[in-house]
């Protein structure tokens, strides 16, 4: 407890101090408002500041939550895996943009190889609540790890959903054959593995999950086009391949697009990008091998105008199953403040993994910021799973945001 006590009492004190701090402090957010935990309403005051310190990033979360019944809610520091909910994150470097990225704390995409296997893996909280239902739970974060090594020759890949009590690892290994011809050094060619030791009650298999798999990547033309394929193998269920083309342009710093286009060979039971954003609450079930195969088409397309607006697209189609379909869209608060003088932000989400049963395997996650003033807004955030029996989970709330 007097640990935790520390850590807030530096993190209050970065904050009276920034002015000394000068450029170390890239923003610092705050929040004031309720939420619901276990059925229970909390008042919350939220400091949220962010560092900067070359290619080291820091956002810390100093959370102060209370009622009238139970006073201040101590289950936030009574445990040392609570110091996840204080340290958001801690990261050096950007993916791919240096020889060592590193990033720990909150993991919101990760991604192994071409998102085979882990595409925009995310390690939120889910736990059992006092009444014994599985749950959201938006208080808690889960210090996750996601360090990669890119050299000249290759490199790795690897994640962890929570280094305190670690369950899901992911590792890819790759090497880069063609290192000594400067148009194709970035061809890859990778081993992955992926590990889930307690995939829950909603998996049919075994509590254990495991997946194989290989990779290539081969640019043809820059940025602009790359060639892909992949294999994985899921351990006591399915296997699935995929192949195609991707690639993005952009013309000066006014719009980019990035597209895909390409081709899997599916079992039934094999799930494409297992391991994503709602995989923790969703829990998708591979289930025993069957000889059945699925030819799937897949695309996807994403544009960002002025870094202000971005929209993106994913499908899939079948013909022995119903298409998925993934879309997300953010709007800057200054693209409504510069139309209509009032700043709001947007940002949605949405995934359906078989549009004809709408409340099965689905998220939507909606945030939507209304400006008081210039630094005051009012938050409201939504988050909706339903798992593959369509249950249901579901979180909101609204809260005030400060920039100091």
């Amino acid at each position: 407890m007097r640990y935790f006590k520390s850590l807030i009492f530096c993190g209050l004190l970065s904050v009276v101090v920034s002015p000394v701090w000068g450029g170390m402090i890239e923003t610092c957010d705050g929040k004031i408002g309720a939420l619901i935990i276990d059925n229970k309403m909390y008042y919350e005051i939220n400091i949220q500041p962010e560092f900067v310190f070359g290619q080291l990033k820091m956002g810390m979360d100093l959370p102060l939550r209370w009622n009238d019944e139970d006073g201040i809610r101590k289950e936030d520091w009574d445990g040392k895996e609570d110091i996840a909910t204080i340290l958001r994150y801690v990261q050096w470097a950007e993916k791919k943009a240096e020889p060592l990225y590193l990033r720990v704390g909150n993991i919101d995409r990760a991604t192994l190889g071409n998102g085979f296997i882990v595409s925009d893996y995310a390690n939120m909280s889910r736990e059992n609540t006092k009444s014994g239902k599985n749950t959201l739970t938006p208080n808690k974060r889960t210090l996750g790890s996601t360090i990669d090594f890119n050299l000249n020759a290759g490199g790795v890949e690897t994640m962890v959903n929570d280094i305190i009590s670690p369950r899901l690892y992911g590792l890819r290994c790759f090497v880069k054959p063609l290192a000594a011809m400067p148009v194709m050094k970035s061809t890859e060619v990778g081993f992955s593995y992926v590990n889930d030791t307690k995939a829950g009650t909603n998996t049919d298999i075994k509590k254990n999950l495991t997946v194989y798999g290989i990779d290539f990547s081969i640019p043809v033309f820059k940025e602009y086009a790359t060639l892909y394929g992949d294999y994985a193998d899921i351990k006591n269920a399915g296997n699935g391949m995929g192949y195609g083309i991707k690639g993005g342009f952009g013309v000066l710093e006014s719009f980019r697009t990035d597209w895909g286009l390409g081709v899997r060979e599916d079992d039934d039971n094999f799930i494409y990008g297992l391991f994503n954003s709602s995989y923790e609450v969703t829990k998708p079930i591979p289930t025993a091998t069957t000889t059945t195969k699925n030819k799937v088409a897949c695309g996807n397309i994403n544009f960002n105008i002025m870094k202000a607006i971005a929209l993106g697209f994913y499908c899939e189609d079948t013909k022995n199953s119903n298409p998925r379909l993934t879309s997300q869209l953010t709007v800057d608060k200054n693209v409504f403040a510069a139309i209509t003088k009032q700043r709001i932000g947007v940002n949605a989400f949405y995934d359906q993994k078989d549009i004809k049963e709408s409340k099965k395997n689905t998220s939507l996650t909606t945030q939507i910021s209304y400006g008081l003033s210039d630094n005051i807004d009012m938050v409201y955030s939504a988050k909706k799973y339903y798992d593959n029996e369509g249950t249901s989970f579901k979180t909101s709330n609204m809260s005030t945001a400060v920039r100091f």
